[in-house]
């Protein structure tokens, strides 16, 4: 199974965490990471659908969202950088 969610904060990350692993289960965190401007760049292109999925994200929103954002830090973490 894999949980596709944005885990901002360490600790949501703990949560599933220990959700995952008192499942039975065996969790992995990968994180995607890329700099605001190629998250910019991203999301201009984004911006341009039209289709039911498409929610647009202003400047102002994306810029909130990296300042909110707890990059993973010593977490077992898989690294996959974005360019």
């Amino acid at each position: 199974m894999v949980v596709d969610y944005g885990f901002w904060r360490r600790s949501s990350r703990d949560f599933y965490k220990k959700l995952v692993e008192e499942n039975g289960g065996e969790w992995k965190l990968i994180y995607l990471k890329a700099s605001p401007e190629v998250l910019m760049s991203r999301l201009k292109e984004r911006n341009k659908r039209t289709d039911a999925n498409a929610f647009p994200v202003t400047e102002k929103m994306l810029l909130g969202y990296i300042e909110r954002f707890e990059e993973p830090n010593n977490e077992g973490e898989e690294i996959i950088q974005q360019v």
